[in-house]
């Protein structure tokens, strides 16, 4: 009761100068960064990484093993070579990761952390319409996570190793990627849709039901946006490896 108390008038503190959904992200790092030490995670894949964003974040909470990051489009790709300048624990894919390796177009948006394989959708939406609105499609290189994960050496305990995947509605492709290493994966951080900003995407309870099959179970969740009537579009859900203990 004494150890509630103290979380109930921390919470009340932080809430007197920021709002909640301020206290909700940074309840994720703080989070994030407990579960990397408690797994001994020794490697980040950051799928999606846009501009190195979340690899940076990583970094400002603590981690100093090795970030994988894969972006696909160039010109956030050369922001991201910029970033890992002076890093020498942080390399970088210009490639997407998906099912199957092959080349095939990608929906680039007004703003690019919207960019997709997939068709925006406003229906339910319109808040977005302006930033999730396509420029252009444009051919990029898609690669197996098995296949690339088979040449570096650095991840052969897949059980330190964290999957970050972001990428708009193409989450199930990436996990699929990896085929039978998935399972051995310590824990992973996805975004997961509750209503769609894309065409023919998969609900939240899709990615969930298809993780749970593998041996991950959600470990927290985490707003990322929201509707004008405050219902929740998107989350980042946390997993973890249900049959892999914390080393």
């Amino acid at each position: 009761m004494l150890l509630r108390a103290a979380q109930y008038r921390a919470a009340s503190l932080l809430n007197s100068f920021v709002d909640a959904d301020t206290v909700s992200r940074v309840a994720k790092y703080m989070f994030l960064a407990e579960l990397l030490r408690d797994r001994k995670i020794e490697v980040i894949l950051d799928v999606g990484a846009n501009v190195g964003q979340f690899a940076q974040a990583m970094r400002h909470i603590g981690y100093k093993g090795l970030i994988v990051s894969f972006e696909p489009q160039a010109e956030e790709f050369a922001q991201i070579t910029k970033a890992m300048a002076g890093d020498g624990k942080w390399t970088g894919f210009n490639a997407a990761l998906g099912e199957t390796d092959e080349t095939r177009e990608i929906y680039r948006m007004e703003s690019t952390v919207f960019s997709s394989f997939n068709r925006p959708s406003s229906d339910a939406t319109r808040q977005f319409e302006a930033g999730n609105r396509v420029v252009e499609a444009r051919p990029v290189p898609v690669r197996r996570l098995d296949s690339v994960l088979t040449g570096l050496s650095c991840t052969r305990d897949l059980a330190r190793t964290f999957l970050k995947s972001d990428t708009q509605g193409y989450e199930l492709q990436v996990f699929r990627g990896l085929g039978e290493m998935l399972p051995s994966i310590g824990a992973i951080l996805c975004e997961i849709s509750s209503v769609p900003i894309y065409e023919r995407t998969p609900h939240m309870s899709d990615v969930l039901r298809f993780l749970r099959g593998q041996g991950f179970l959600p470990a927290c969740f985490f707003p990322v946006n929201r509707l004008a009537n405050g219902g929740a579009v998107e989350f980042d859900c946390i997993l973890t490896n249900a049959g892999a203990a914390a080393p």
